[in-house]
């Protein structure tokens, strides 16, 4: 139904840019230590994997870390929303739920008949939207 992967071309640079300087001002000790920090962090949030398939929404960051899946059927409204840009990446706790980011501002918000709120970052939130309300069988809202 829907498959999509998000690279976090943002926190790449950023980490990147970390990197440069860790390398250049830390003693190499400090930087035998810091830049293999980097790097995991790097490849566990370089990107953001979201999928829609028959019963399941599901996404994971980098090679499958973090790995989350809800059923369909338990979802009771979906709408894109913008986030401010101090929400940051990563996994946060955000005032309108639990965000899932690598990069930009974009997200769907994902309402469970439980209440539970979840925010999942995209560069293609009217996509995204679009197909969790199909396999969720919801009617189309003002997003």
């Amino acid at each position: 139904m829907y498959s999509h992967k998000q690279v976090g071309s943002t926190i790449i640079i950023a980490l990147a840019a970390g990197a440069v300087s860790i390398f250049f001002l830390v003693p190499p000790i400090g930087s035998a230590i810091a830049l293999p920090i980097l790097l995991v962090v790097g490849v566990v949030f370089g990107s953001l994997s979201i999928s829609v398939e028959y019963n399941s929404l599901r996404w994971h960051f980098g090679p499958g870390i973090f790995r989350q899946e809800i059923a369909l059927s338990e979802i009771d409204d979906v709408n894109r929303i913008r986030n401010k840009w101090y929400y940051g990446w990563g996994v946060r706790i955000v005032p309108h739920g639990i965000l899932y980011n690598v990069s930009g501002l974009s997200a769907v918000q994902v309402v469970l008949r439980s209440g539970e709120r979840i925010c999942l970052g995209t560069d293609e939130p009217t996509k995204l939207e679009a197909a969790i309300r199909r396999g969720a069988h919801l009617a189309s809202g003002s997003g």
